[in-house]
């Protein structure tokens, strides 16, 4: 694998781990919530697939479940351009926490408590849709397995695409 760059290339596929009931319908849909930063926080950790691999990616969303009615479901994913189109958006590369680790990095954050500007909050609100909604998700096939068993972690638009681990 070798040393990856801090930069990320707009082809990465850059993954969301998804939990239930937070981030999926019953219906399986992704929701809004998704690619929305909890209160108080602009940013939305996602991890770099291309260089991590899909079993870290799961490795890392299955730590996420602390409480009872969190349960992991899969993970969705898109390329690191997408998050690029949006305006006042950054796609920030963290490390520190986990090598593969990045950030959504948001312009604004709704406050906890405090009225937030209608225009950028409803911004926000539409970007974490449209992330959503144009988001690849893979329901996790064998959740309870350490591996993941699922299809590559490819927008299926561009599923040709070779990523950096294949190489």
């Amino acid at each position: 694998m070798g040393d990856w760059p801090l930069e990320i290339a707009d082809e990465e596929a850059i993954v969301r781990g998804i939990l239930s009931p937070y981030h999926v319908s019953t219906k399986g849909k992704l929701k809004r919530n998704a690619y929305l930063p909890a209160v108080d926080n602009d940013a939305v950790s996602v991890m770099r697939s291309d260089w991590i691999g899909a079993d870290a990616c799961k490795h890392h969303t299955k730590e996420l479940v602390k409480t009872p009615e969190a349960k992991y479901m899969g993970l969705a994913v898109l390329r690191a351009r997408r998050f690029r189109q949006e305006k006042g958006l950054n796609l920030v590369d963290v490390r520190k926490e986990f090598k593969g680790h990045a950030h959504i990095q948001y312009a604004t954050k709704e406050m906890k408590g405090e009225p937030q500007p209608s225009p950028e909050l409803r911004q926000l609100r539409e970007q974490a849709k449209s992330f959503a909604d144009a988001a690849t998700y893979f329901p996790d096939p064998k959740p309870d397995e350490t591996a993941w068993l699922g299809p590559s972690l490819q927008p299926k638009e561009e599923a040709t695409t070779t990523s950096p681990a294949s190489l």
